[in-house]
């Protein structure tokens, strides 16, 4: 009688807590591009006009044709580089970015080289490089800690276990 009703109640307690730890949890859904296109009928028109007849006074024009070369202005565009980056391993750990902003002055270049220390609050989702030469960092939420109340599941789970298989086995 004991053996039963302990077997009921370890039952019982796998059951439960088995139902508690593997509850189905909804992820956030994955975020989509979706592509709209949007069509416009576009009506052509013709116009009809007569022709007019005009009475024209022929006078000869002398045209005087000179080829030269073109007149080439270069500018270049200012450039912006991501030599290095170095993300922390771990939440409050620094993410390091080092660069070079190359820049056109009168007649001359300037190189300048920069680096950002940013704090990691979790993984990295993006980086680019702004066209003023400072690195646009966005980070993903951290992961989910286990805290006590998630320990405590997952130890209850074991315990309740193990429990189960010694009473199905029959040791004591």
């Amino acid at each position: 009688m004991n053996n039963k009703l302990t077997l009921l109640i370890a039952v019982a307690c796998g059951v439960i807590l088995g139902s508690l730890l593997f509850r189905h949890t909804s992820l956030p859904p994955v975020p989509r591009i979706v592509t709209q296109y949007d069509t416009v009928r576009q009506i052509d028109t013709l116009w009809l006009t007569k022709l007019k007849h005009d009475t024209v006074q022929k006078v000869n024009i002398v045209e005087r044709v000179i080829r030269t070369p073109a007149e080439t202005i270069y500018k270049v565009p200012n450039l912006v580089g991501l030599e290095a980056l170095q993300i922390g391993e771990k939440r409050g750990d620094s993410t390091l970015a080092y660069g070079f902003l190359l820049q056109a002055t009168d007649s001359a270049y300037t190189l300048s080289h920069w680096q950002y220390q940013y704090w990691t609050p979790g993984p990295l989702r993006s980086l680019r490089v702004t066209p003023t030469g400072a690195p646009a960092i966005v980070f993903d939420d951290p992961p989910p800690q286990c805290d006590l109340k998630c320990k405590a599941h997952w130890g209850a789970g074991f315990v309740a276990t193990v429990e189960l298989l010694r009473l199905i086995f029959g040791h004591p």
